[in-house]
């Protein structure tokens, strides 16, 4: 099958799937308990559906312009989820947030973000808006993991207990961050077109096996909620 068609063939089953997740969003009424993961799912799938019509119709630097959007309202929304999974996290365990160790995480990801993108190169010879993409992706790439990594290592500090949606984005997510990372640190090596258009097919691919699993999820009802014991208060302070 040609690079191209594989290309199609995952953005078509991505949209597919995008489609039935917010069906099924829609009709667990997740809303009500996930608000910006349901907006975040709602608006990929809208933007998605807009870049399908309109993609043949732009130039190239058009196109690379609306993908910079893309990426950034992408990027955005997704950090928002983190925030709000970290909200319910400390909700879920009727804990007061941990002050002085998220700033310790805050601070940690941003030294870390500084120190990778001053080590890290953009491909010769590229135009300033290449440029741009590049360090944008570069920069959520590492903000994102980060961010999630954080929310991770501070609920096992805390000795905090995952509510069961609340995980399944979360895994869902990780995949998607951790996959696109690795792709854009690969990418700093400057490997011919052909080698670079496979590893955009990989983070693609990621992001349609991270909305199967969602699908699969939300098909399912989760287990009613059980009382959270006192030991798991009383960690959190």
């Amino acid at each position: 099958m040609h690079h191209d068609s594989i290309s199609v063939t995952l953005w078509i089953g991505g949209m597919g799937l995008e489609a039935v997740l917010f069906a099924l969003l829609t009709w667990r009424r997740v809303y009500r308990e996930l608000p910006i993961f349901y907006s975040c799912i709602a608006f990929e799938f809208g933007l998605d559906l807009a870049a399908w019509f309109l993609t043949r119709q732009l130039s190239p630097t058009v196109y690379l312009r609306q993908f910079i959007f893309q990426l950034t309202s992408d990027a955005v929304f997704q950090l928002a989820v983190c925030a709000e999974l970290g909200r319910k996290l400390l909700r879920y365990n009727r804990c007061a947030p941990p002050r002085r160790i998220a700033v310790i995480a805050v601070i940690g990801i941003a030294c870390a973000l500084i120190w990778c993108l001053a080590h890290w190169s953009v491909p010769a010879q590229s135009s300033i808006i290449m440029v741009l993409y590049v360090r944008l992706r570069q920069g959520f790439g590492i903000l994102q993991v980060g961010v999630l990594l954080a929310i991770v290592g501070l609920s096992q500090i805390l000795k905090l207990r995952w509510p069961e949606r609340g995980l399944q984005i979360a895994t869902g997510l990780g995949i998607n961050f951790i996959v696109a990372l690795a792709v854009t640190v690969l990418e700093t090596h400057q490997f011919p077109d052909s080698v670079s258009h496979r590893l955009d097919q990989l983070v693609i691919f990621s992001v349609v096996v991270s909305l199967a699993y969602w699908v699969l999820c939300f098909a399912q009802k989760t287990e009613k909620r059980q009382n959270i014991s006192h030991k798991f208060e009383n960690s959190c302070y």
